[in-house]
C-alpha cells in the first residue's frame, strides 16, 4: 500500500481516513482497517485536525459527529472488505470509540505527525446532547478574563473529587457540567488558569450567586455567535444568545 492522500486547507491538515470502524469499536469487536468512502460520490474520505470529517472529491466538510460509519451491526465482525463507506448523518458512536480507533490507525499517525494527532485529539470534543427540552454544547474557547487568545476546553472539579467534568453551554443560556450536572447561568461561573505547572486543564468554578464579569459575557455572546454552523444552528444561536442577553438586562 502507497502513502495515503495528505493535503492542506488554509490551517488545516488533512490525512486520508484508514482506521478500523468505530462503531464496531464501542461494540468490543476489533474490526480491519480500511479506506473510507462518501456515500454520496465515492469520493476518499479524509480526516482534518481540526476534527472534522472531509470528502477528497466533492469537498463536503463537516464536524466528525455530524458523520455516521454505514453497514449494519451485526455485519460489522464479519466485515473484511477493504473499503468502508461514510453518510452524513449523527454518529453513532462516541468521540472516545473514534480517537481509540485513530490512536490504533499506525500508518495514518505516521504519515501525519504527532503533532497533527494531538491537535486532531484536542478538536474531537463530545458532541451535542439534549435534556429536557434544552440543547448542550461542549465548551472550547478562550479565557475571556485574560489576554489569552488560544481556545481551551473548559472543565469543572466536581465535589467526589474523580476525573474533572467537561463543560458544556446550553441553549438556555446556562453553563452545565456532563459529570456532576451542575448547571447556573453563566454569569455564576469563574473561569481559572492552571493552578499547577504542567497542568493543561482550564477549570469553571461555580460561585452561586451573580457575578457578572461583563467581559466574559460579552466573550460567550461573541463566541456563540460566530461558532461554526455545524455545531449551532441559527435556531440555537439565537435561542442562546437572547437568553444571556435578558439576563444581563435583569
Amino acid at each position: 500500500m502507497g502513502k495515503l492522500i495528505k493535503e492542506e486547507i488554509g490551517d488545516v491538515t488533512y490525512i486520508q481516513m484508514f482506521i478500523s470502524n468505530p462503531i464496531g469499536f464501542c461494540m468490543g469487536i476489533n474490526t480491519k482497517q480500511k479506506f473510507w468512502h462518501h456515500h454520496e460520490c465515492g469520493g476518499m474520505m479524509m480526516l482534518g485536525d481540526n476534527g472534522h470529517f472531509r470528502c477528497h472529491r466533492c469537498g463536503e466538510d463537516s464536524v466528525w459527529f455530524n458523520w455516521n460509519f454505514m453497514g449494519p451491526v451485526q455485519q460489522v465482525e464479519a466485515d473484511y472488505s477493504s473499503k468502508g463507506f461514510v453518510e452524513k448523518s449523527e454518529a453513532q458512536y462516541s468521540v472516545g470509540n473514534l480517537k481509540e480507533c485513530i490512536f490504533r490507525a499506525g500508518q495514518m499517525i505516521s504519515e501525519a505527525g504527532l503533532n497533527w494527532q494531538q491537535i486532531c485529539f484536542f478538536h474531537l470534543s463530545d458532541k451535542p446532547f439534549s435534556e429536557n427540552g434544552v440543547r448542550y454544547f461542549p465548551i472550547r474557547m478562550p479565557n475571556p478574563l485574560s489576554d489569552d487568545t488560544d481556545k481551551r476546553i473548559w472543565r469543572h472539579k466536581c465535589e467526589d473529587g474523580d476525573r474533572p467534568g467537561r463543560m458544556y453551554v446550553g441553549t438556555n443560556g446556562c453553563f452545565r457540567c456532563d459529570k456532576c450536572s451542575a448547571e447556573y447561568p453563566i454569569a455564576r461561573w469563574i473561569f481559572q488558569e492552571p493552578q499547577m505547572n504542567g497542568e493543561d486543564n482550564y477549570y469553571m468554578k461555580a460561585i452561586g450567586e451573580d457575578n457578572y464579569y461583563m467581559k466574559a459575557i460579552d466573550e460567550c455572546v461573541n463566541i456563540i455567535s460566530k461558532s461554526d454552523i455545524d455545531v449551532f444552528s441559527h435556531e440555537d444561536k439565537k435561542s442562546i444568545l437572547s437568553t444571556i442577553i435578558n439576563s444581563i438586562k435583569e
